[in-house]
């Protein structure tokens, strides 16, 4: 399987020092309701110390979110902590704020301020690596969803206009409606494609690059410039287009629903304006 060779050979080091070399196992317990506290604390979304932070690649952050939770048998797992098999190892606690490895003699330990894990680490990671908490505003939590269901919703917006073009002259009905009300209508599904275009290009791009390192050179700069010049317009007129057919349709004597929606294409088009100002798409 594609990655298995650093797993392995990892696997091979630590069975070879424990066989040669083995020394005590971490031992030790706390009581369930302290285990129980504990693991509500540490329970969250993370992200890694050593990312990508500044540049437009740091949206990949989002692409792996990283997650603490319990198991039902009072352990805890994180999501990116696997053994061999693919499957989440489960950490028990044995002393306040440390948990070991099932089977094995890692240990986990967690920084704790004001009652509240800030961040944790484990004994397999240099010093200099560990997790902490994703900041509220960028936290994937929420803004993975989100930005999906923004994404769906945008891309929906799209493809009805046209479908729903040829079901009216299917039956030969016109627009219900005209003038600033028609622009508004118009606008709003050219401001939900310029903004669900601009997001994919930029995912695409992402994805492209960690796959093809060799795009990772000054060769891409010039597309790279045109997709921060065509991407931030494209967001910041997504917004501002759904803005105004908010304001067209609430001041028109219009049905619920149609008010209704235009505040999911408001609400949708900020979601995905904000992800792109976190994680660097604009400028």
């Amino acid at each position: 399987k594609d990655g298995a060779a650093g797993p392995l050979r990892n696997g091979l080091y630590e069975e070879f020092a424990n066989r040669y070399f083995p020394g005590p196992a971490p031992e030790g317990s706390v009581d369930k309701a302290t285990a129980a506290k504990h693991t509500r604390q540490i329970s969250g979304h993370y992200i890694l110390s050593r990312r990508m932070e500044s540049s437009l690649v740091s949206v990949l952050n989002l692409a792996t979110p990283i997650s603490v939770g319990p198991n039902p048998d009072g352990t805890i797992s994180v999501s990116i902590l696997r053994g061999y098999n693919e499957k989440p190892i489960k950490w028990r606690e044995i002393a306040p704020y440390v948990w070991v490895e099932g089977g094995g003699t890692s240990r986990i330990a967690a920084q704790v301020d004001n009652g509240r894990v800030t961040r944790f680490s484990f004994d397999d990671y240099a010093p200099i690596i560990f997790f902490e908490r994703a900041p509220a505003a960028k936290s994937g939590a929420w803004l993975l969803p989100a930005a999906g269901a923004s994404l769906m919703i945008l891309v929906l917006t799209v493809l009805f206009w046209p479908i729903a073009a040829l079901v009216r002259r299917h039956y030969r009905k016109p627009l219900p409606f005209t003038g600033r009300e028609a622009r508004a209508y118009r606008l709003a599904r050219v401001g939900a494609l310029a903004s669900s275009v601009s997001i994919g290009a930029w995912g695409g791009l992402s994805v492209a690059m960690l796959q093809d390192l060799e795009l990772m050179t000054p060769s891409l700069d010039p597309w790279l410039m045109v997709l921060h010049v065509l991407g931030t317009l494209g967001v910041f007129a997504g917004l501002a287009l759904a803005l105004w057919h908010l304001w067209v349709v609430w001041t028109s004597k219009r049905k619920w629903l149609v008010k209704v929606w235009s505040v999911v294409l408001v609400l949708a088009t900020a979601v995905l304006l904000w992800l792109a100002i976190a994680f660097h798409l604009v400028g």
